[in-house]
C-alpha cells in the first residue's frame, strides 16, 4: 500500500484538497508494479547510486556490443570530425568603433579572420595542446566526450604553462570524474557534493581531486581573472544537480538482457549446428563412436573397420537389420529473435534520443 499517498489525502481531506484526478496517481492494481521512489532534491537522487551506475556502465561498454554500439553512435554523431573554426567578425560594428570605410574595414576584417583562423589550426592540430602532450584538441574532445557518456560527466582543467618552442601558453588537462570527490571520504553536505565545493547560490567554487597517493588537490573553480579554470562537462536532467549520469543509465537493465538473449542465441544456434546422426539398435547394443575411433586409430584391422561408420560425403554406412540412423533436427536460427531484437533497439534508441536508423 502507498503509505505516503494515503497520508498525504487524509492530510488533503481535512485542509479541503482532493485527489483522484489524475489516474497516473491512482492506487488501481495496475499500478501496484511501479517501484516509485519519493521525489527528493536531484543529488540526494543520483549521488549514492552514481559509483554503481558508472561501474555497470563501463562494464557494459567494455564487455557488451550493443551498449558498446549504444555510446560509440552518439560519440561519432555528436563528434564527428571535431569543431572548426569559422571566424566571422562583426564588420559593422568595426566600422562604427574604427570609423573606416567599407573597403579598408572589409580588408583589415579578412585578414583578422585569416589570421584567427591560421592560430588556431596551429593551436588545436598540436599536442602542445595537452599538458601531458598525447593528445591533440580534436583528440580530447573526442576522449572527453566519450567519458562523458560512460560516466555521465568529464573534467578538464585549464593550465598556463609556457614551454620552449611553442607560441602559446594555455595547456589542457583531462581529469578521470571518478578522480574528483571529497577529500578523506567526507560525507556530502548543503555545500559540499562529491569533489564540489559550493557557495550559498550553489555556484561551483572549487573542485577537488584525488592524487596518485590518495591525497587530494583542491583547484579554484575560476582564476584570479575570473576566467574558468575548471570545465566540468555534463547534460544535467534535474535543477540542482551537481554530477552527471551515464548516457545508458534508462535502459542499462534492456542493453544487459538484449545481449544476454543474444548469446544465449548464439550459443543454440552453435549448438544445433553441429550436425548430429544418431544410431539407434533395437538390441540396445551401444555401437562405437566413429569420431573416437578416428582420433585414436591405429594400423590394427579392427580400427580400421571401426573408421568405415566414419560421415564422410557421399559416404554408404552399413547397419545391422536391427540398426537406423536418425538426425537431429535443428530449429536454430530462431526466426522471431531478428525482430525482437530490432525492437529492443528501437526503445534503447528512443531512451537514448539516437533514431533506429542511425542506431542499427
Amino acid at each position: 500500500m502507498n503509505y505516503w499517498g494515503v497520508i498525504s489525502s487524509t492530510i488533503g481531506g481535512i485542509f479541503g484538497f482532493q485527489g483522484g484526478y489524475y489516474e497516473g496517481a491512482s492506487d488501481a492494481r495496475w499500478a501496484r508494479g511501479f517501484n516509485a521512489q519519493r521525489s527528493r532534491r536531484a543529488d540526494e537522487e543520483i549521488l549514492q547510486d552514481l559509483p554503481a551506475l558508472r561501474d555497470r556502465s563501463n562494464d557494459i561498454y567494455r564487455n557488451n556490443a550493443l551498449g558498446r554500439g549504444v555510446i560509440n553512435t552518439d560519440r561519432t554523431n555528436v563528434i564527428g570530425r571535431g569543431m572548426r573554426l569559422n571566424a566571422d567578425i562583426d564588420r559593422e560594428y568595426l566600422k562604427k568603433i574604427l570609423g573606416m570605410s567599407d573597403d579598408g574595414i572589409d580588408d583589415y576584417a579578412d585578414e583578422w579572420e585569416q589570421n584567427t583562423e591560421r592560430r588556431w589550426k596551429i593551436f588545436t592540430e598540436s599536442e602542445e595542446f595537452d599538458v601531458e602532450r598525447r593528445l591533440n584538441f580534436y583528440e580530447a574532445t573526442d576522449l572527453a566526450y566519450l567519458t562523458h557518456l560512460r560516466y555521465g560527466d568529464s573534467f578538464a582543467v585549464i593550465i598556463d604553462h609556457p614551454r620552449v618552442g611553442s607560441d602559446f601558453n594555455l595547456r589542457v588537462r583531462l581529469i578521470n570524474p571518478v578522480l574528483c570527490g571529497n577529500p578523506m571520504g567526507r560525507i556530502n553536505t548543503r555545500l559540499q557534493r562529491d569533489g564540489i565545493r559550493l557557495n550559498e547560490n550553489d555556484e561551483p567554487v572549487s573542485y577537488y581531486f584525488r592524487n596518485y597517493d590518495y591525497t587530494y588537490t583542491e583547484i579554484p573553480a575560476h582564476d584570479v581573472n575570473g576566467r574558468k579554470q575548471v570545465l566540468h562537462m555534463l547534460d544535467p536532467e534535474f535543477i540542482g544537480q551537481s554530477r552527471g549520469l551515464p548516457l545508458i543509465t534508462s535502459v542499462m537493465r534492456k542493453i544487459f538482457k538484449t545481449d544476454e538473449y543474444s548469446e544465449y542465441e548464439l550459443d543454440a544456434a552453435s549448438v544445433m549446428g553441429a550436425f548430429t546422426a544418431f544410431i539407434t539398435s533395437a538390441s540396445g547394443e551401444v555401437p562405437k563412436s566413429p569420431i573416437v575411433s578416428n582420433r585414436q586409430s591405429t594400423n590394427t584391422p579392427a580400427n580400421r573397420i571401426e573408421d568405415d561408420f566414419a560421415l564422410a560425403p557421399g559416404a554408404i554406412l552399413g547397419l545391422r537389420p536391427d540398426e537406423k540412423v536418425e538426425f537431429a533436427n535443428p530449429t536454430r536460427p530462431n526466426t522471431a529473435y531478428a525482430e525482437f531484437y530490432r525492437a529492443q533497439i528501437r526503445e534503447i534508441g528512443m531512451a537514448t534520443g539516437i533514431p533506429y536508423e542511425i542506431l542499427a
